[in-house]
């Protein structure tokens, strides 16, 4: 396969960093981006990645020129990988992101462009994801909540520098999966895909209870044509 130029947010730690090493360890360009100063990421310019500061909350103006600097490093970007962020936790929260997600893929699709979300498992990977630093807890609106929110923020920091996943391993297979490599060889990328032992579990008992709801209410489901339909 001909060298890449990735593009990746978020490099001062966890799957960013270990991202940009895996990419240049297979031979690719990498552009390594952090907030604030570069220095963070000092060790990945020594590495041999190229180093921007971006932090991606900017105004669209502020990216936009963001994206010309990096465009002008390489000539080009072939692989973008959107890893910054933090932890948002709370009882509940609606999230768009799913049907956005759809959107972008049959939009860019057209123009030969992949678009994969990569879904690590609850608590897999030891990473600094869950400290302090990184969880937001929203406010609580209704007082009820109070328990379980403590609870799960005894959780959180039970898990903190507990997971047994490797961020190193998962980096690799990242890299596997866009490259159409090593375990992803000849596979059809799909827009989810989630990474860790600990979700696949989950998501294999989602979908035997929707299986089986269905199943359960067919009859219900298939009787709400008008008649004769």
């Amino acid at each position: 396969m001909t060298q890449l130029t990735w593009l990746i947010t978020g490099c001062s730690s966890g799957f960013g960093e270990e991202l940009i090493l895996s990419v240049l360890a297979r031979g690719d360009r990498a552009i390594a981006t952090t907030r604030g100063s570069t220095d963070r990421i000092q060790h990945l310019k020594d590495a041999g990645a190229a180093t921007m500061s971006l932090d991606v909350t900017d105004s669209q103006a502020k990216l936009d020129a963001k994206v010309q600097e990096a465009l002008k490093i390489y000539d080009g970007i072939d692989v973008l990988i959107n890893n910054a962020g933090k932890v948002r936790l709370a009882q509940a929260h609606i999230v768009w992101e799913n049907l956005e997600w759809k959107c972008l893929q049959k939009e860019t699709s057209q123009f030969g462009i992949r678009t994969v979300i990569i879904e690590p498992g609850y608590y897999s990977y030891r990473t600094k994801v869950y400290s302090e630093a990184n969880v937001k807890w929203e406010p609580l609106s209704i007082p009820e909540y109070e328990p379980t929110q403590t609870a799960l923020k005894g959780m959180v920091k039970a898990v903190d520098g507990n997971q047994p996943g490797d961020p190193k391993k998962a980096a690799e297979r990242i890299i596997d999966i866009v490259r159409r490599e090593g375990l992803a060889a000849g596979k059809e990328t799909p827009l989810r895909l989630s990474l860790g032992p600990d979700c696949l579990q989950q998501i294999k008992d989602k979908c035997l209870s929707t299986l089986k709801i269905l199943e359960d209410w067919e009859e219900l489901i298939h009787s709400t044509n008008l008649d004769g339909k």
